[in-house]
């Protein structure tokens, strides 16, 4: 089990609507960072998008607990 960070984008399709995704935060072009705790990975947020920051206000990221 491990933990990622991800942060909600919006898009527009080919027809003009806006597509919301869910995206795992990595670096250019790099595989998502990986946390072992949430604790961690909550840490991490923190320090990236600080709580009272737009980007948390709008609840556009999230941490999201994965299975091996």
């Amino acid at each position: 089990m491990h933990y990622k960070i991800e942060v909600l984008t919006k898009t527009a399709d080919l027809s003009g609507a806006i597509v919301e995704t869910w995206i795992p935060l990595r670096p250019t072009n790099g595989a998502p960072y990986t946390y072992p705790t949430e604790r961690e990975a909550e840490s991490i947020l923190n320090m990236c998008y600080p709580t009272g920051s737009k980007v948390r206000v709008e609840g556009r990221t999230r941490v999201v607990k994965y299975e091996n």
